[in-house]
């Protein structure tokens, strides 16, 4: 496994700032732990002895733009080369009185410390070129064994901030990790403090769970977990339910559009592995799940769409498949078989499972020939009706229909034929 750490040159550069006057800076967290894991690095956070007053004066005497993002916990969002990078002061927690957020925080100047009060071991590390990585906690040794652990007593990190029991789950999801005997257990035994977290922080973490390489499995083993955690959301998810649900996560690419569409279709309809069938999609039990997850509009927007397009059945031949490629858009139309083939390899449907695998194979086969499905595709497009006189709604009823013609075999794609054709048409 290779151990080195990619920072950008920005996050480097800021890192280079802070330590030429004498502050302490290092990049901390997620970024770290995903450099070691070998995962792409998204978020970039660091972690600086002096405090965020001085923090911002740094920033301001290097023209750097920033926001007071969470100034009350040391926080400092910089914005830099297009990205946002969260500065934060090391510091001390307070008590946690509310099983979320510390009362208080006390800023400090050593970055173990700072360390300590974190969650889990692959998150408490730190690094920076001229120190290396600093790793009092042994993260590196549970990347390495592929282990969620917590930093100190289990019981106390949970304790402090109950979402830890969620986030412990996705993470061991998303990295598709174990999570270790005594953190489980008090995960196990503090489950129910996660009815003190707000919903929005509780659907955020359980769609990222959903959307994880070791769903399937984190949610059998911690089906008592996500029950509990849907009941809170008011989801309507039900224990029988989850081993349909994980089968079908089982097959079914890591996407969170995708995933959350299955979460929600196994509750909206009802299946009959026995008779290999299933009931039309409860409209209303759509609705009420995509309220009670609280989701992005644009997740709700694409999980409706593949869940009222569900029933949408194989087309006989390849131009029927163009034309629900030029309909839905290619990629929508792959998830769309992707999840009728995990729901059908559920009910252990072998015909439908081979329509559905033979539609996807056309699909491909026309994307990898670069045979046109799209308007885009054609060798013509709107600049070149209006040259030739068409105007208004007529230049897309023409696209359309010359699309439809090329689809047909009954045009050539070719810029010559298409406008010999439009011209006799305008």
């Amino acid at each position: 496994m290779n151990f080195e750490i990619k920072l950008d040159s920005v996050s480097l550069k800021l890192i280079s700032l802070f330590e030429s006057i004498g502050v302490s800076a290092y990049a901390v967290g997620g970024c770290v732990r995903d450099s070691l894991s070998g995962r792409p690095v998204s978020d970039i956070d660091l972690a600086v002895s002096c405090t965020p007053d001085n923090t911002k004066k740094i920033l301001d005497k290097n023209n750097i733009r920033y926001i007071e993002t969470g100034i009350q916990h040391g926080t400092v969002t910089a914005i830099a080369g297009g990205r946002a990078y969260e500065i934060t002061t090391f510091r001390s927690d307070g008590k946690y009185s509310d099983n979320r957020r510390p009362d208080s925080v006390s800023f400090v100047t050593d970055i173990y410390t700072d360390l300590a009060r974190r969650d889990f071991t692959v998150n408490a590390m730190a690094y920076n070129p001229s120190e290396g990585l600093i790793d009092i906690f042994c993260g590196i040794d549970d990347i390495k064994s592929k282990t969620i652990r917590a930093v100190g007593d289990a019981d106390t990190r949970f304790m402090e901030d109950s979402l830890r029991i969620l986030r412990a789950l996705r993470f061991a999801s998303v990295l598709d990790f174990e999570i270790e005997q005594k953190t489980e257990q008090s995960i196990l035994k503090k489950y129910p403090l996660l009815r003190n977290v707000a919903k929005e922080r509780i659907t955020e973490e359980l769609i990222k769970l959903l959307s994880g390489k070791g769903a399937s499995r984190i949610i059998r083993k911690y089906s008592q977990i996500i029950l509990y955690v849907s009941g809170h959301l008011k989801t309507g998810f039900d224990v029988k339910n989850g081993e349909n649900l994980c089968k079908i996560f089982d097959v079914l690419a890591d996407e969170t559009d995708i995933r959350v569409a299955a979460f929600i279709l196994i509750n909206s309809c009802p299946i009959d592995i026995l008779n290999h069938s299933i009931g039309p999609v409860d409209t209303e039990i759509v609705k009420k799940m995509t309220s009670s997850l609280r989701l992005r509009s644009a997740t709700v927007q694409n999980t409706n769409r593949l869940l009222t397009h569900f029933d949408t059945e194989e087309p006989r031949d390849r131009v029927g498949v163009k034309k629900l490629m030029f309909s839905f858009g290619a990629q929508f139309y792959i998830q769309l078989l992707e999840l009728r083939l995990a729901v059908f390899r559920v009910m252990e449907d072998k015909n439908r499972c081979d329509a559905v695998k033979k539609v996807l194979a056309i699909v491909n086969d026309i994307m990898d020939k670069h045979e046109p499905y799209s308007i885009a595709q054609l060798e013509i497009n709107g600049n070149d009706l209006k040259a030739l006189g068409c105007s208004g709604k007529r230049i897309g009823v023409l696209l359309e229909e010359v699309l439809e013609m090329v689809i047909e075999q009954r045009l050539e794609n070719n810029r010559d034929s298409i406008i010999k054709y439009v011209t006799e048409h305008i």
